[in-house]
């Protein structure tokens, strides 16, 4: 099936919202339909290309805008090492970075393997 122009704002709705009942009724599909209509859409190999080709020009076009977590990490580390910051602008990039590592932390995370049995009172446990 080739792609309408109200397929084409359905799927540019769904972009936006990820709700395909929803886009469907944004694009002017009737209420007691959308389900079904964005449903049998998004089946549409041409729909998926079109969904496809739309995110991946998103992503290129935010990925020079967007900072990587490295670069976090090591913008936080620059500004922690370097004396030319202000003190409490060092201290704050450390603080972000110990956060980060879980340097700080109080509580503590606990794996266990096996079955977990909490007892309420000492009446409950078996000899």
């Amino acid at each position: 099936m080739a792609l309408k122009e109200q397929h084409l704002k359905f799927l540019d709705f769904y972009i936006m919202n990820g709700n395909a009942t929803e886009s469907a009724k944004l694009a002017g599909y009737s209420g007691a339909s959308a389900r079904t209509t964005g449903y049998k859409i998004l089946k549409n190999p041409e729909a998926q290309a079109y969904l496809d080709s739309k995110m991946e020009k998103m992503e290129n076009a935010y990925s020079e805008n967007i900072a990587s977590a490295t670069e976090v990490l090591e913008f936080l580390t620059y500004s922690m090492r370097n004396t030319g910051f202000k003190a409490q602008d060092r201290i704050k990039s450390a603080e972000l970075l110990g956060k980060k590592y879980k340097l700080f932390t109080d509580k503590v995370d606990v794996e266990t393997k096996g079955e977990l049995v909490i007892f309420e009172g000492e009446g409950e446990l078996e000899d």
